[in-house]
């Protein structure tokens, strides 16, 4: 049985129309979510929280279906500027966006958010998805699934990996010793449990670097720039790679 707890919400009206933008925050979280109609985008393009990486959801009557809705998913940075090249699509009349109030999301963890949602969307089947990338949360190489399994992303101080994630039991022999120290501490602090032939993580995990959460996985020494792909193959190193070089033509005068 899943355990809830009560939380709050908060709503503000900038422009105090009801049918207005609409800013929304939730108690403990560091989130902060718009629901923005389509007339009302320059509204949200001219505050600060448009500059911002995050992700959006576009939401409008299906075109090829009158009775029901059309969504489109996607992440950003920033958010208001691919907001703006949306209006070239004309279905959608809301976006929602979401962003961090303390500035701690990067591009990375926005394309794990952006493959979450698309996940979500597909599995709740409520709409019809316009999207055909399908985001870039990014998991273990492929030659490895056999011995190991997990998703995760960039993180402000290292890279995490999600709750449920399973890795090799025993170490290769040629493992560091202080590799294995590591993984034997978080067994005993509970937040790695050993199993028959494999290892769990019981909770969603911040380790120190991409290498190091492929190497507590894998049971061996690892390069988590290359030992963590995407769906598509593309690996972690690519997609850092492609970041920088966007950020400096976007710096470009």
């Amino acid at each position: 049985m899943t355990t809830t707890r009560p939380f709050a919400l908060r709503l503000f009206v900038p422009s105090g129309l009801p049918e207005g933008m609409r800013i929304v925050e939730k108690t403990n979280w560091s989130g902060i979510g718009y629901v923005i109609p389509r007339s009302q985008l320059k509204e949200f393009t001219q505050r600060p929280e448009a500059g911002r990486p995050g992700v959006y959801v576009l939401t409008g009557p299906d075109p090829e279906d009158g009775g029901a809705d059309l969504a489109y998913i996607g992440e950003a940075d920033p958010l208001g500027r691919r907001l703006e090249q949306h209006q070239a699509k004309e279905f959608w009349t809301t976006a929602y966006a979401f962003t961090s109030k303390d500035g701690y999301l990067n591009k990375a963890h926005a394309q794990h958010l952006e493959a979450r949602l698309i996940g979500l969307a597909q599995a709740a089947k409520r709409c019809r998805l316009e999207n055909v990338v399908q985001g870039h949360a990014v998991n273990l190489a492929e030659m490895d699934r056999a011995e190991a399994e997990g998703r995760g992303y960039e993180s402000p101080n290292g890279f995490t990996v999600l709750k449920g994630a399973k890795g090799r039991r025993d170490f290769v022999a040629s493992s560091p010793d202080g590799l294995m120290r590591t993984r034997e501490q978080l067994i005993r602090q509970g937040v790695l449990a050993k199993l028959d032939n494999q290892v769990e993580l019981l909770q969603d995990y911040e380790f120190k670097s991409p290498s190091q959460a492929a190497g507590l996985l894998l049971a061996r020494s690892a390069n988590g720039r290359l030992d963590w792909k995407d769906a598509a193959g593309i690996s972690l190193k690519d997609h850092q790679e492609r970041a920088a070089a966007a950020a400096s033509r976007e710096a470009e005068p």
